[in-house]
């Protein structure tokens, strides 16, 4: 709260402090939208970093401003935000303005006031437009709690691990992407119900608001200068795992190709894994980590241990991690049961592999948690038999195996057909009580 004393005198309010960085926010479209205080400011300061100088030189000749300027972007701000710096220590004033709207949101000019504030530089803001927060007034969605993604990731892997986390999101949601992409991303990653409010040319006299859902706006046109609210009033409703196996990196190492359980049987695998948020799972053998991934993916406030041995697989392990953000997984590199040694009690835990230590990994897990929902896979028969032998030899009161057959397209020619992948065995074995 402001006090008597902080309040600057009337006659002084507006005065350029020498040594201090100014975030200017300027017009996201009608230029009557500038204030008194920022053209003030503009007139005022030494020198103008600009995101693009010769979009902000326009509008400085529009107001009748000649002021030296200097680029700040993306792929210049780190050498250019030391040089910046140096210029505010010596005692020189500085105004930042991005293309449109105010400066340092979703803007490389968060890393310039960072850096100010590490050298001790007073950083002030003339504030003014911003494109989110007017969509966000005009969109008739709700406002009350709202939050800012801005960009989703380029990435492919690391986009949908994104929009995973935000499947569940029950705040209003602000983006500054394409509209036409978000929408066919959304539909997509199976989001196509999310409500939409998209501002296009906003402040301009064309300004227009687009309602509907992703999957209705699929595919429309809609003006490049646009800002997208996004409303997820059905979280419950998204699927919490499925992504495609393209989605994770694979290799060849000296042992081979590092072995991946498929969508597929990792769907089965998961929904028989009844996992809850704040699960303790062990994905045993876990290869390039597709399992243990979607399990840190659904168990958000639990713990994901990914138990490999391979060198190679860890190694794609961590580069898969990686790429989702999963930052509730562990990787641990070793062979169980040993590995297994100084982990927490799991509540849960999948065997993809078990190199011929199936015997001493369950006896292990059930030790440490009599309780613990296990399913494991199996295609082999001789891996079937040694599963169905411990099944019967441990005191498990529930348990089901199921045999899955898949067949997938293949083109052909002008054809489509269908070949059959191997059988796969998927045992789901558990003490009693549910986890």
């Amino acid at each position: 709260m402001l006090t008597e004393q902080s309040v600057p005198p009337v006659g002084e309010k507006n005065r350029i402090v020498p040594g201090t960085l100014y975030l200017v926010a300027t017009p996201i479209g009608n230029l009557a939208d500038l204030s008194h205080r920022a053209e003030a400011v503009l007139a005022g300061v030494d020198f103008i970093a600009a995101e693009d100088t010769r979009n902000s030189g326009r509008l400085l000749a529009g107001l009748g401003i000649r002021k030296p300027m200097v680029s700040y972007f993306e792929h210049n701000k780190r050498e250019r935000g030391g040089q910046i710096c140096d210029r505010l220590a010596a005692g020189e004033s500085c105004a930042l303005v991005t293309d449109a709207g105010t400066p340092a949101v979703s803007d490389p000019g968060e890393d310039l006031v960072r850096l100010c504030a590490a050298r001790g530089i007073p950083v002030t803001s003339v504030p003014g437009c911003c494109a989110g927060v007017t969509a966000l007034t005009l969109s008739g969605l709700p406002t009350g709690r709202f939050t800012f993604e801005g960009f989703l990731p380029i990435d492919n892997r690391q986009r949908a691990a994104r929009l995973n986390e935000l499947s569940r999101e029950t705040r209003t949601m602000l983006f500054h992407e394409a509209p036409h992409r978000l929408c066919e991303t959304l539909a997509a990653n199976g989001l196509g119900k999310v409500k939409l409010s998209i501002g296009e040319r906003l402040s301009y006299p064309d300004e227009k608001i687009t309602t509907g859902t992703a999957e209705a706006l699929r595919g429309g046109a809609f003006a490049p200068l646009s800002a997208v609210l996004i409303e997820n009033d059905r979280p419950d409703a998204v699927v919490t795992h499925g992504l495609p196996d393209s989605a994770f990196l694979r290799g060849e190492g000296e042992g081979g190709v590092v072995p991946m359980t498929k969508s597929e049987v990792r769907a089965i695998a998961l929904s028989k894994l009844r996992l809850s948020e704040r699960a303790v799972c062990y994905d045993i053998g876990a290869g390039t980590g597709s399992v243990a991934i979607e399990m840190a993916l659904q168990a958000k406030k639990g713990r994901i241990f990914a138990i490999e041995r391979r060198a190679d697989a860890v190694e794609l392990l961590k580069k898969n991690q990686a790429a989702f953000s999963a930052e509730n997984l562990t990787i641990v590199a070793g062979s169980a049961p040993e590995a297994c040694d100084d982990l927490p009690a799991p509540t849960h835990a999948f065997i993809g592999g078990s190199a011929g230590n199936l015997h001493g990994i369950l006896a292990v897990l059930l030790q440490k948690n009599p309780q613990v929902r296990i399913v494991a896979t199996a295609v082999s028969l001789e891996s079937v038999a040694e599963l169905t032998a411990c099944m019967k030899e441990f005191p498990f009161a529930d348990t089901e195996v199921v045999s899955v057959q898949i067949a997938r397209s293949r083109k052909a020619g002008a054809y489509q057909l269908m070949t059959g992948q191997n059988p796969v065995y998927v045992f789901t074995m558990q003490a009693g009580g549910g986890a």
